[in-house]
């Protein structure tokens, strides 16, 4: 650990990853994390040909099926797959989201109440059911057998339904990828890429098999065959050669927000419709969908301007008259600033709703789970999670809740990086090595390295609001050239030697082609 000091221009703790000296840069990379390929059979899964055999009865005997999924990209793409994939085998099938504002979160018992209705014999459920025993248990007793594919966390009360596909290591769209090979073995390839959205924007580790789902999919996405997939990349301006190179940040950050955007303000139909349509005219829908990411986005930062909370809290709890659909998001950009836990709440009558988020430190999901007792429902993993519970707990749940973190075992803001790499090690063969690690992502994140010693013969504020500076330097004998983004005014260090913690990126303008793209400076 490298101690953090105001010389650090971001206030950063540096943690170097791998100091092994018999050990070149890429070599402590590659130690750094585990990207063994591994590749499930599906029919690993023990209740995978209980599923499959129900599946194929209900398509025989002409049974009516209803897919329930989640309303954001995860479960968004889930729900796609096992549609197309269900009608392509020729079943009578329909889909159900629900309304974040109107229904909440997973599976509940108006939809049970309509599938019994509407004499549904099998219910599949995408991306959700593991935490949804009594209204499963509804279904089942009225005739209806259920079929969970999910993975998240395991609560203390499970569904038991007819037959579960879980999996702790795939995202929701990944479980339900590995359904889909059982049902069409390898034709389900040409499903890859919807799989690949909801794996890389559900930020489920990108390593094992979901590294291949995400590398497979970002290719098939260049040459997609989907209509809706294919209008979104371009409302997306998103370059085809970015997912030839697997550049996993086009999934993240344009196409994930824009398939979330629906489930977020407005119908969740509505990115479901953009993925299962063949209509070559289904841009109108997809423009729509624009424009509701820009209006989320644009609500989200006025929230955030406007938000006032008290940094002190070991964890921050904090309610307010706010959209469902951003608590998410507000959560995430408090715990970014902070790295400290939080619980974003709104009120929905006598109840709180909300959406958690977390430092890998501390295990959100199992916090909740000890509070049981207080809560309506809660779910998620052990970085995000959400949670209902009456207004009348709000006190004694925030207590008890910032009782389990003191704020002396938060760790300090730190750095992570991989290695220090030194000038002798950067050239050609160094750079196609870190290309071998895409595509990046939860687990495999880019890799920052240190660069000891480097002289500033350069630096310039730049950008449109003057909050980025371009650096140039003296590597030992190796011109460098980087950027750093919003940096604060009084940054000056113009021939100074300083030590420099980057990601290395394409620059058709920097030395060797590639630039720095500074996270963080210590002058030595």
């Amino acid at each position: 650990m490298i101690p953090n000091t105001h010389n650090s221009l971001f206030n950063y703790t540096w943690q170097l990853l791998n100091e092994d000296k018999t050990l070149q840069a890429f070599e402590k990379i590659l130690a750094n994390r585990d990207l063994d390929e591994k590749i499930r059979d599906p029919w690993d899964f023990s209740d995978m040909k209980k599923a499959v055999d129900r599946i194929k009865k209900a398509i025989g005997n002409k049974e009516r099926i209803m897919i329930f999924g989640d309303y954001d990209a995860d479960g968004i793409t889930s729900a796609a797959i096992l549609l197309r994939v269900l009608k392509e085998m020729g079943a009578e099938v329909s889909c159900r989201i629900p309304h974040r504002e109107d229904d909440g979160y997973g599976l509940n018992m108006k939809f049970v109440d309509e599938f019994i209705k509407a004499d549904v014999k099998l219910l599949i459920t995408v991306d959700c059911g593991i935490a949804c025993p009594h209204e499963i248990k509804k279904a089942e007793d009225n005739g209806i057998d259920t079929i969970v594919t999910d993975h998240h966390e395991v609560p203390l009360v499970p569904a038991e339904p007819y037959a579960i596909i879980h999996s702790r290591d795939l995202a929701g769209a990944g479980v339900a990828y590995k359904l889909a090979c059982a049902l069409l073995g390898d034709e389900a390839e040409k499903y890859i890429d919807l799989a690949a959205i909801g794996t890389i924007a559900d930020v489920v580790p990108l390593t094992g098999e979901n590294r291949v789902i995400a590398t497979k999919g970002l290719k098939k996405m260049a040459e997609t065959s989907w209509p809706g997939l294919e209008a979104l990349i371009k409302v997306s301006q998103i370059d085809k050669k970015d997912f030839l190179e697997l550049d996993s940040h086009t999934v993240g950050y344009r196409i994930g927000p824009r398939l979330n955007a629906s489930g977020r303000l407005g119908d969740p139909y509505l990115s479901l419709k953009i993925l299962i349509s063949d209509d070559e005219k289904v841009m109108s829908m997809v423009e729509q969908l624009n424009q509701i990411n820009i209006d989320r986005q644009d609500l989200v930062r006025g929230i955030l301007n406007d938000l006032k909370y008290d940094k002190n809290d070991s964890i921050i709890v904090i309610k307010g008259d706010w959209p469902k659909g951003v608590l998410g998001l507000i959560s995430g950009r408090i715990t970014e600033e902070t790295g400290k836990p939080s619980v974003v709440l709104m009120e929905d009558g006598d109840m709180l709703t909300g959406s958690a988020r977390s430092p890998e430190f501390f295990h959100i999901t199992e916090a909740f789970q000890k509070l049981d007792e207080y809560l309506e429902e809660y779910g998620g993993h052990r970085k995000a999670a959400g949670l209902t519970f009456k207004k009348e707990n709000f006190e004694i749940f925030s207590s008890k809740l910032k009782k389990m973190l003191s704020l002396d075992e938060i760790p300090p803001k730190t750095l992570k990086i991989d290695a220090q790499v030194e000038p002798s090690e950067l050239g050609k063969d160094f750079y196609e090595k870190l290309e071998s690690l895409k595509p990046y992502g939860e687990a495999n994140a880019q890799p920052i390295l240190k660069f000891e010693n480097v002289l500033i013969t350069k630096a310039r504020i730049v950008g449109q609001k003057q909050n980025h500076l371009s650096i140039e330097g003296k590597f030992g004998q190796k011109d460098i050239k980087g950027i750093l983004f919003n940096v604060p005014a009084e940054v000056d260090i113009a021939g100074k030697t300083v030590s420099i913690a980057a990601k290395i990126k394409k620059d058709t303008f920097a030395p060797d082609g590639y630039g720095l793209q500074v996270e963080d400076v210590m002058v030595c």
